[in-house]
């Protein structure tokens, strides 16, 4: 999904792909946009308008790019002890980048695997990071897994910085990984090239460009939690390695449960006895579907499965009783059926039989008689959101769930500096609250559940949503 929430920092106008080199002095030269540009959200500096990968396979087989190589056996020794060492361990890397780490541990007495571009993923053999990225998905893995087992350590060197579509990519690497592995990213540390302002930084097309804070954000939001981080200096453009494992969620809803809904009743002349137990099918997110009012749910992640709600009331349907006598109509029952045909949506053709002030009665259609009779207003809608993270999914969720709500109760016991530990601890900053409830376009926002370390700092709390809510 393309981030729209980008300010523009560097625009290269059209430039020529950097491996793509003329075969002749008159041969034309096609021209991409390249723009850079930082997310308002996270700070990460990331290219606006990426170039398709296809378009990034090098025309010529003597093209190759090498990374640097000093760090490697450091590295290997570290990750050849506890507590990464296990008995039997298996690593396995994703792309030719990752060749010379395998190298190392099989020299270290290892097994290892390494994934083929051209026999797993069908590419060509020219074929980069940047096509390798683009075809490694989940199905791909679970075929790969299937012939060669998983991987306790995955190397994945100078290739998360090309990623598009990291969900999907993340996706792929836990399939490759065994439960208790752990994973190796490696990425240019950019924070040097920034400071010093120098526009050669995006000559090689990376899609994001890191520092310590935007990659750990990355990776988390990812479903990876990072075991260790570390910068290894040089003399261009240091190195950022991580080393994390996948998160294991305690417990997940899976689909079917999302299908379905189980109902029973707890009476209290019964001592809450659970009684009249069924199961339904849960459409729309429907929990209760009332005459005046609609609850519904979603079941958000937390570190297991977590519901928010908003209870929705149906359109208010009132009888303007000061106008009957001036229709010569009697007051009486048929107005309670009025109104109710009006809650049910009935047709404006439905015929109904009206009492006169003078003796008799005459026929009246639905729609004459809103038009003489019924003031609809339209209800109220109440939001509550408490226990849930941030990340693309649940931030789709939540928006979906609270659109439009006249009021939305939000948690927010974090400040927008700790989003590092709202992530690890599952909960909101104040600023999300407020970026969500923007997007869902509420009417009033009104946070609480500030953690207890901000118990005097809890007018920044709500004055960081508000200007979040505010777009400020």
């Amino acid at each position: 999904m393309k981030n729209t929430n980008l300010k523009l920092l560097l625009d290269l106008k059209g430039q020529p792909i950097s491996n793509r080199y003329l075969e002749s002095p008159n041969e034309s030269e096609e021209l991409f946009s390249l723009k850079l540009g930082q997310c308002q959200d996270t700070g990460l500096i990331q290219l606006i308008d990426p170039v398709p990968s296809r378009e990034l396979v090098p025309k010529f087989d003597w093209i190759n790019y090498y990374e640097p190589e000093e760090h490697l056996d450091s590295l290997v020794d570290t990750l050849s002890n506890e507590p990464f060492k296990k008995k039997g361990m298996v690593v396995g890397g994703i792309s030719p980048k990752d060749h010379t780490t395998l190298r190392r541990f099989e020299n270290r007495g290892y097994t290892t695997w390494a994934l083929d571009p051209v026999k797993d993923l069908g590419l060509s053999i020219r074929s980069g990071v940047e096509s390798i990225q683009a075809h490694l998905c989940k199905e791909n893995a679970e075929r790969y897994v299937n012939e060669q087992g998983k991987a306790d350590l995955v190397i994945a060197r100078h290739i998360w910085e090309h990623v598009a579509n990291q969900n999907e990519f993340s996706a792929a690497l836990k399939e490759l990984t065994s439960d208790e592995g752990y994973l190796l990213f490696e990425v240019p540390e950019c924070s040097d090239l920034v400071k010093s302002c120098d526009y050669t930084m995006p000559w090689e097309e990376h899609l994001y460009y890191y520092d310590p804070t935007t990659l750990r954000k990355s990776l988390q939001s990812n479903g990876f939690d990072i075991v260790r981080m570390d910068v290894v200096p040089q003399p261009y453009e240091n190195l950022l390695i991580a080393i994390c494992r996948k998160r294991v969620q305690k417990r997940t809803a899976n689909s079917q449960e999302k299908d379905r809904l189980v109902k029973a009743k707890f009476k209290a002349i019964d001592w809450f006895k659970k009684s009249d137990e069924r199961e339904i099918t849960f459409e729309d997110g429907i929990l209760v579907d009332e005459d005046r009012f609609t609850i519904r749910t979603a079941i958000l992640e937390h570190h297991i499965p977590c519901l928010g709600f908003s209870l929705e009331e149906k359109n208010h349907v009132n009888i303007c009783k000061d106008r009957l006598g001036k229709m010569c109509y009697q007051s009486g029952p048929w107005l309670k059926e009025l109104k109710q045909c009006v809650c049910e949506g009935k047709s404006d053709e439905y015929l109904l039989e009206v009492p006169l002030l003078a003796k008799g009665s005459q026929k009246k259609t639905l729609g004459q008689l809103k038009e003489e009779l019924v003031l609809i207003s339209p209800g109220q809608k109440i939001s509550y959101v408490v226990d849930t993270v941030y990340n693309e999914a649940n931030k789709r969720d939540v928006v979906d769930l609270v659109k439009e709500s006249d009021i939305f109760f939000c948690e927010s016991p974090f400040l927008a500096e700790e989003e590092t530990r709202g992530l690890e601890r599952c909960h909101l900053t104040a600023r999300q609250a407020g970026l969500i409830a923007r997007e869902a376009n509420v009417k009033k926002l009104s946070v609480f559940h500030f953690s207890g370390r901000h118990t005097f700092r809890t007018e920044q709390l709500i004055q960081e949503a508000e200007e979040a809510f505010q777009g400020k």
